[in-house]
């Protein structure tokens, strides 16, 4: 269904997915009146595939699969200008964090590996990345220690990580 000039199959329409989102988040794709003053203000639809009035649309027509296994849904900015401008209050940012939750918990292959990277750091280092290095403009490395810096306070990576596995995300790190 990606492609414009493709017809709709009426079997692949879910209008439960459509209400669910409606009464599971603040979210309100039903209201839009495709108007897309959220695509035309979208900083990630400029540099990048996200069309979110047409992943609007998609969740108004219920179309589940098409949406979640969507890789658009990974490319939003979170600069929220779509939530701050649409005149019927749709809130498209709220629907793209609830989008990504349910691809997650369905396990969708297109997760960005960044994600799962990020995920699996968190879960084993309770951070998104592991603490770099310092480099000088002479490209001398130091470390936290070598700084006078104190240690990182760790967080509980055994709350961090039932947390996690609890959105879903036990289908995804392996």
């Amino acid at each position: 269904m990606d492609d414009p000039k493709q017809i709709v199959d009426f079997s692949q329409l879910d209008l439960e997915f459509s209400n669910y989102v409606k009464h599971n988040t603040s979210a309100n794709p039903f209201v839009c009146f495709t108007c897309r003053t959220c695509a035309s203000l979208c900083t990630s639809g400029k540099v990048n595939v996200l069309n979110i009035a047409k992943i609007i649309r998609k969740v108004a027509l219920g179309l589940k699969d098409s949406v979640l296994n969507s890789k658009e849904i990974w490319t939003c900015a979170t600069c929220m200008k779509c939530q701050e401008f649409c005149p019927q209050g749709v809130n498209p940012l709220d629907m793209i964090y609830f989008l990504q939750n349910k691809a997650v918990e369905a396990g969708t292959p297109t997760i960005p590996t960044a994600y799962v990277e990020m995920v699996k750091n968190i879960i084993k280092i309770g951070l998104i990345q592991p603490p770099q290095e310092i480099i000088s403009l002479d490209f001398d490395e130091f470390d936290r220690d070598e700084l006078g810096l104190p240690d990182l306070s760790m967080p509980d990576t055994d709350k961090l990580k039932l947390n996690l596995l609890k959105t879903g995300f036990r289908h995804v790190i392996k």
